[in-house]
């Protein structure tokens, strides 16, 4: 399960797809990672054998901790990674492009 997020204020997310608990999911084609700009696209509608991970408030660091573990249970074929704008709210635009 997705670790909270930390530029929200430890932000959880609200909903998970059966299996991803218990490693149950086969094969993901197209992964999604990162923060609430990932986490609100409707992934698994247009992008079949699609998994969407993404965190309200995940920052690089996030998803930096969580990809190796994302990496490991779903196996995709396919990353596509949205962070960044998070790391904007506690430091400079230099920091961030640093931490991406």
């Amino acid at each position: 399960y997705a670790k909270t997020g930390a530029a929200n204020g430890g932000a959880t997310p609200i909903c998970a797809v059966p299996g991803w608990e218990d490693d149950t999911l086969s094969t993901i084609e197209t992964l999604f990672v990162g923060d609430s700009d990932i986490a609100r696209w409707e992934t698994a509608s247009v992008f079949p054998n699609s998994f969407n991970v993404g965190v309200g408030g995940f920052t690089c660091d996030d998803v930096i901790g969580t990809i190796d573990e994302y990496l490991a249970s779903f196996d995709p074929n396919w990353v596509v990674i949205v962070c960044g704008e998070n790391d904007l709210f506690s430091q400079g635009a230099e920091a961030t492009f640093v931490d991406f």
